[in-house]
């Protein structure tokens, strides 16, 4: 006697199903085996850029202040204390502090002398390029250590991640699903 299903289905069938079945479990081990990997690489670098971070001599706060004038370049102090949510007298003792460090600097507006713009200076720049660029340097030199063929099966899966993100973000958009997918859907494409 057959396994058929009601006449309709075939062993054929029931295999061509079982083998999509199989499919997407390599597909699901895949997709679960890259996340895997990109958590190690974050890992990796979060690590390595910790002393970094942590060699800093700045309060958050003064942090976050160099990090909105990077964002949104010379503004008035009145503007950064919006930014970042404080009063404009905590943030004019912020900008004070940072000052005394050195990493801002005050300039008159030139459009209206009245205005006093803050803004970063070469060492505060510099500060901020380092934390967000400091473990590039990492990776570069862990790049150089690829074979050629590794670098260009890197490149090309990297481009093709970034197409699928933009997609995803573009289709988040366009419905108003913030959060994405669900994890149980992951290999179901």
């Amino acid at each position: 006697m057959s396994r058929r299903a009601g006449g309709t289905g075939s062993w054929k069938n029931l295999s061509t199903a079982q083998g999509r079945s199989e499919a997407n479990e390599e597909r699901r081990h895949r997709v679960l085996r890259s996340l895997g990997e990109l958590r190690r690489l974050a890992v990796i670098a979060q690590g390595a850029d910790a002393r970094r971070w942590l060699e800093l001599e700045l309060t958050m706060g003064q942090l976050k202040g160099l990090f909105a004038l990077a964002q949104g370049g010379p503004m008035p102090v009145g503007r950064l204390a919006e930014v970042l949510g404080v009063s404009e007298p905590t943030a004019s003792a912020l900008v004070d502090r940072l000052a005394r460090l050195g990493l801002v600097r005050r300039e008159e507006d030139n459009r209206d002398r009245r205005r006093t713009l803050v803004s970063l200076s070469p060492r505060g720049e510099g500060q901020v390029a380092a934390l967000r660029h400091g473990g590039e340097q990492l990776l570069e030199r862990a790049l150089v250590r690829l074979e050629d063929g590794e670098l260009e099966a890197l490149a090309h899966g990297l481009e093709a991640l970034a197409r699928a993100l933009e997609a995803e973000v573009a289709e988040a958009a366009s419905t108003g699903n913030v959060s994405g997918r669900t994890g149980d859907q992951v290999g179901d494409r």
